[in-house]
Formats: structure tokens, sequence, C-alpha cells
């Protein structure tokens, strides 16, 4: 798949730059600044690619993260599972402990087993979209990580 070119530019003109992650960037710095979805939508519509289309011409997919969490003696365990339009469900697990000289904060171990459950989803993803590459190119893959 190539790189999208995004800018601003008005509707139907040629995008002035290649610097998508400074686009995704800005969005990201705008929804966090409390701009609403609708005022989202007005921009993305004015958004253009090299080719002319706009974020909302695109097709988009959706996919959800479950995170479920359990903490018993001093252990925090959490799950993230995947769901896409697949059947297959990938899913990644992590764990969080207190250290005994440490104080018992919940929400700390909850975001480190969270954080660890993410972490070992998105290597289960690497990895079977690594293994997707190689059946349809039935050649070796190596991904950056």
């Amino acid at each position: 798949m190539g790189r999208v070119a995004l800018s601003a530019a008005p509707r139907g003109t040629e995008a002035r730059t290649n610097e998508p992650q400074r686009w995704q960037n800005e969005m990201t710095t705008l929804a966090r600044s409390g701009v609403g979805t609708r005022r989202l939508r007005q921009i993305m519509t004015k958004v253009t690619t090299r080719e002319g289309r706009t974020m909302t011409d695109m097709t988009t997919t959706r996919w959800t993260v479950d995170i479920t969490m359990a903490e018993r003696d001093g252990h925090t365990h959490a799950e993230a599972r995947l769901h896409t339009r697949d059947t297959d469900h990938l899913s990644g697990s992590g764990v969080a402990r207190v250290r005994p000289a440490d104080p018992d904060v919940p929400e700390i171990g909850e975001e480190l087993a969270a954080a660890r459950a993410l972490h070992d989803l998105a290597e289960h993803l690497l990895r079977a979209a690594q293994d997707d590459l190689e059946g349809v190119t039935h050649e070796e893959v190596t991904l950056d990580r």
C-alpha cells in the first residue's frame, strides 16, 4: 500500500505536503483540545489526497479492543482482545504485581497490566500480518518492529 499525502487544502486542490504524520498529529491535537466530532468531520471533508479524494470518500474499517482485568493477591491480570470483521480474534495478556516495598495502588497495576496486554496483542498482530504477507508473496518477510 502506498503512502498518502494529506494536507488541509481546499477540496479538489492538490495536497501540498508529504507529511501524513504531521497531519495526524494536528488532528489528534484538535481532538484533545475539545473540538467536537462534527467539527472534525468538517475538517476531514476539506482534507484531500494527491489523487483528489477526501478523507470522508475513503473506506474506513472499525476494529475494537476489549481489555478485561482481574486482581488477586497483589497481581493484576489483563487480557486485550481484538475484534475485527474476521472470525479469528487475536488477544494479548499482561500481568503486573505489587512489590512488597511499594504501596498498593490498584490503578497503577491496571495501567501496567493493560499496557503489557496491549503490547502482547500488538506483537501477535504483527506476527499475523507477517504470516499473511508470506502466504500471499510466498517469500520470507521481515517486518520492522
